[in-house]
């Protein structure tokens, strides 16, 4: 496993771009899941406002108005 996430970050561009699941298992390596806040793109352009205030929320500052 550890094989694998090296040859994927050091390859980088358009390829991996997209793989997000191989850098996150690291992130939750050092952080639990509840600290950890994941905005789709698709979600936060169809709707900014949501997106925004959802993490607002996470962040604990209450409603957040865009």
């Amino acid at each position: 496993m550890v094989t694998a996430f090296l040859s994927i970050r050091q390859v980088g561009g358009p390829l991996t771009a997209g793989l997000y699941s191989v850098l996150l298992e690291d992130w939750l390596k050092v952080f639990p899941r509840e600290q950890i806040h994941i905005i789709r793109t698709d979600d936060h352009f169809q709707d900014q406002a949501k997106s925004v205030g959802d993490f607002a929320n996470f962040l604990g500052l209450g409603k957040f108005c865009v």
